[in-house]
This record gives structure tokens, C-alpha cells and sequence, in this order.
């Protein structure tokens, strides 16, 4: 108890330093005035906001990169940088994805060199879509994709069948008509060059079998008729179940305040190991971990354990529910990795007749749900609830109205 108190204090009169370190560092800042900011050593600004994010005060590094960017006598290059590390701040760190993206467009404008444009450009994509915003994002990702390494511009060509074209328009068009679970398989400009190829074929294809006169076979009329039964099914669902299933933003906020335990993030630790086959030898590999040697090369050169050795002895995430990647679920050994700090060591501990050392690489703790970074978990749970409600009731309403009975008692 009285460590943990030593801890608090410790802690507070640390972020006090810090504050009144940052305090100092804007008064200095405004007591130069735009003659000596062009003089600032940028990398020791970039080692005080380390500092500030080493202490996880993420927001107030955050502000005091707002403030160095609006200085006077800087460069344009400068202020790009600034609101380019701002940005990844917000984006990473903060989650607030509407001032990430606000900072890159920032940092995009001010980047006279085009240093950074190419980051910048997958980093929005990247804001964009936390927002929600797929579509924004895809039109992004296409905007800045190109099949030959270069811009593709509005209207651009990008491939040719004879005389016909077609365009990125016509690409990006086809792409957001596929499903969602489709489109995001298709956010590089490999995967859109693939899916262009295909496009190509399945059109070369089409013209064969137009040349062909197979478009007049009967069988394949046939299928051309029950293929147009689901698209007609599907756009009757869209029209009476989907465009009448509106949410309100109270509904939203309602079925999440209602819900806030299905949407929190459970905590877990990210863990390596070492597996040897006596406490003895655990022991030792311990004490010479303790004194500083490498725990990877030490993993690939004595532990049993064939898969993951040569990975660092990396098993990778272990939850709540206890379960050690290849040793299945160890409730005792799940409280002690638990219960340490991301670079502890723990053991030796016997599982399996073995004796394991494991390092903590990362720790993710319990956290409350945040409504912004849910709410799109959130808005599709409570459609797909709606939706199959409303479904039922307007499917119940036409088997009533074309008198539907299905002589269930044959297929018993």
C-alpha cells in the first residue's frame, strides 16, 4: 500500500514537472516572437514532446505541437512536419479521428516538398475509415492509386479492349457497387490491379459469348431469368425493409447505454516464452534474462518449443478466458501473466511437464466503451435487429395477402 502511494506521488510531482516544463518552453516561445522560432532546434521540441508521451499525456503533446506549428518564422516544410506528427498523435494515440484527419489535410497543404505526401494520403485513408466513412475513403484510395504507380487523375484510362475504355471512374464504380465485406479486400493498388485484370477478363468473356449468339440459348435465358428473380428479391428488400428501418441518434445512444458491456474492450497481454525442460535450467536462463540478455536470441537458442522459437518465442495474445496459444486454457497461468507489466519476466513455471519463462510484451487493459469509436458496431446491431423485424412482419403480410401454404407434414 504504501508503495502504490509512493507511486501516486511520484507520478504527480513527475506530470507537474512536466506541465510547468511545457509552460515555460510557450512563454520562451512567445517571448522570442517570430525572430528567433526559425532558429528552434526541432529535434529537441521533438524530444520534449516524448517526454510528454512517455507519460501518456497524449493530448498535451498534442497541444504543444499546435502551438510550435503556429510560430512565426517557420517553414511551410516545418509546419507540415509539426501537424504531420500531430496527426499521428490524435490518430494513434488520442483516437480522435476528426482531428487526426484535420491535421493531415493541414500537414498535405503545407508539404511544399511532397516528403510526406504518400504517408499522408494512407493516413487519411486510415482517419477516414475510423470515422466510418468508407466510401470517403475509397474514393480517397482511388483518387491516389494507380495501376502504374502514378496519380490516377479523374476520368483517367486505365485499361483499353479495342476501341472501348474504361476508366478509373468506371473502376471505382464497379468497386462500390460489391458488397462491403468485398470492398475492403480491395484497399491497394495490387489488389485494384487484380480486380481490374478480372474485370477485363469477365468483359472479354461477355463479348464471346455475345459474338457467340449465346445470349439467345434457352438455357442460358434461363439463368439469366433466375438471376433477375434476385436482384428483383433484393431490391424489394432494400425498398420496404431497409429504407424504412431509420435510426435516431437517442435510439443509438439508448441501445448503447443499454449495452456498454457487450461493446467495452476486455483486457489481455500480448506474451512470449521460453520452454526448457528442468526448473534448473529455467533458473539460470532467468538470472541471465535479469541481467540484461536478449530474450529473442535466447528463445531461438534453448527453447523446446519448435513453433514459436525462431518468432522470439512469440504465442501472441492471451484474454480473459485464459487460453495460452498451444497449451490451451491455464486459468493459474493466465492470472500471473495478468498480474505482471509489459517487459516483466515470470517464472519458471511448469506446464506440461516443461518448465516456461514468460516475458509480457504488451498489456491492453479494460477499458469502457468509447460511443464514437463503437457507434458503428452499435448503429449495425440494432439494424440488423430492426431489419429482421420488419422483414418478418412484410413477409408475414404477403404470404397472408397470396394465401401461402407450405405442406410441411411431406417433408417429415
Amino acid at each position: 500500500m504504501e508503495d502504490r502511494k509512493l507511486f501516486n506521488s511520484n507520478t504527480i510531482f513527475l506530470t507537474a514537472i512536466i506541465c510547468l516544463a511545457t509552460l515555460l518552453l510557450s512563454l520562451q516561445l512567445r517571448q522570442r516572437g517570430g525572430a528567433a522560432t526559425s532558429e528552434l532546434d526541432v529535434e529537441a521540441i521533438k524530444a520534449h514532446a516524448q517526454e510528454l508521451q512517455n507519460n501518456q499525456l497524449f493530448e498535451l503533446a498534442a497541444a504543444e505541437y499546435g502551438r510550435l506549428s503556429e510560430s512565426k518564422g517557420l517553414s511551410d516544410q516545418q509546419r507540415a512536419n509539426l501537424s504531420f506528427i500531430r496527426g499521428k498523435l490524435y490518430l494513434e494515440k488520442i483516437h480522435n479521428y476528426e482531428q487526426a484527419l484535420a491535421c493531415f489535410l493541414k500537414a498535405k497543404q503545407k508539404d511544399e516538398a511532397k516528403k510526406l505526401t504518400k504517408e499522408i494520403d494512407r493516413l487519411i485513408v486510415e482517419a477516414l475509415e475510423k470515422m466510418g466513412r468508407r466510401s470517403d475513403a475509397q474514393h480517397k484510395m482511388a483518387a491516389t492509386t494507380s495501376l502504374k504507380n502514378r496519380p490516377a487523375a479523374e476520368g483517367q484510362v486505365v485499361a483499353k479492349i479495342g476501341e472501348q475504355e474504361i476508366t478509373i471512374n468506371e473502376l471505382n464504380d464497379v468497386i462500390g457497387k460489391l458488397p462491403d465485406y468485398i470492398q475492403e479486400t480491395l484497399n491497394t493498388p495490387q489488389q485494384r490491379l487484380k480486380f481490374l485484370e478480372q474485370y477485363v477478363t469477365g468483359t472479354l468473356m461477355t463479348q464471346a459469348a455475345l459474338r457467340r449468339g449465346l445470349d439467345k440459348d434457352q438455357k442460358v435465358r434461363q439463368e439469366i431469368a433466375d438471376f433477375e428473380k434476385q436482384i428483383l428479391a433484393e431490391s424489394i428488400y432494400n425498398k420496404e425493409v431497409r429504407e424504412k428501418t431509420k435510426l435516431s441518434d437517442a435510439e443509438i445512444r439508448e441501445h448503447f447505454q443499454a449495452n456498454k458491456d457487450k461493446y467495452k474492450t476486455f483486457p489481455w497481454v500480448q506474451a512470449a516464452h521460453i520452454m526448457v525442460k528442468t526448473q534448473a535450467e529455467a533458473e539460470q536462463l532467468l538470472k541471465r534474462l535479469n541481467k540484461g540478455e536478449d530474450f529473442t536470441a535466447m528463445a531461438a537458442q534453448y527453447s523446446l518449443d519448435e513453433k514459436t522459437k525462431q518468432q522470439g518465442g512469440q504465442l501472441g495474445v492471451v484474454d480473459d478466458g485464459g487460453e495460452i496459444p498451444g497449451f490451451g486454457v491455464q486459468p493459474q497461468i493466465k492470472e500471473q501473466l495478468f498480474a505482471a507489466k509489459a517487459g516483466d519476466f515470470i517464472g519458471p513455471l511448469e506446464l506440461n511437464g516443461n518448465f516456461h519463462i514468460f516475458r509480457i510484451l504488451y498489456r491492453n487493459e479494460e477499458q469502457e466503451a468509447d460511443f464514437a469509436k463503437v457507434k458503428p458496431r452499435v448503429i449495425n446491431d440494432i439494424k440488423q435487429m430492426k431489419e429482421e423485424k420488419v422483414f418478418h412482419e412484410f413477409l408475414r403480410e404477403l404470404q397472408q395477402a397470396q394465401k401461402v401454404v407450405i405442406y410441411d407434414d411431406l417433408f417429415r
